[in-house]
């Protein structure tokens, strides 16, 4: 599901939030994204070091990715996104600066996790921008 394809990744997550909090966030992202009828695979992230629910959302067009951006950094408050283009290479879209290129989506075994800040959980895998 990750290599070669549009997709964001993204969170409902805020550090600064309760984690009963967050839980509703991310219920309420899901359901959205249900509603707009796009796939996404619910998973775990770590952001920060802090560990959050996260959503790997695909999708085609730029007007989807210009609705996904407005859902996460507007309507769920995130400091960024990060996208994936056909091409493979990853961008951190910010909610105020420039856009960041961060290279591409690594997969590392699980156990590899305490050496990374920012990653995603796919079942035994994570990934990270290289």
């Amino acid at each position: 599901m990750i290599n070669r394809q549009r997709l964001v990744i993204g969170s409902a997550a805020k550090s600064e939030l309760l984690p009963v909090e967050n839980f509703k966030r991310s219920n309420t992202l899901e359901d959205l994204l249900k509603w707009k009828n796009l796939k996404y695979k619910r998973t775990k992230g770590v952001f920060n070091g802090k560990e959050e629910i996260s959503f790997i959302v695909l999708f085609n067009t730029n007007e989807e990715l210009d609705d996904l951006t407005r859902l996460f950094l507007a309507r769920f408050d995130q400091d960024c996104i990060i996208e994936q283009t056909v091409s493979g290479e990853c961008y951190m879209l910010p909610r105020s600066g420039k856009v960041t290129s961060l290279g591409k989506l690594k997969s590392y075994a699980a156990n590899k996790a305490n050496e990374f800040d920012n990653y995603t959980i796919m079942g035994s895998e994570i990934y990270v921008t290289k």
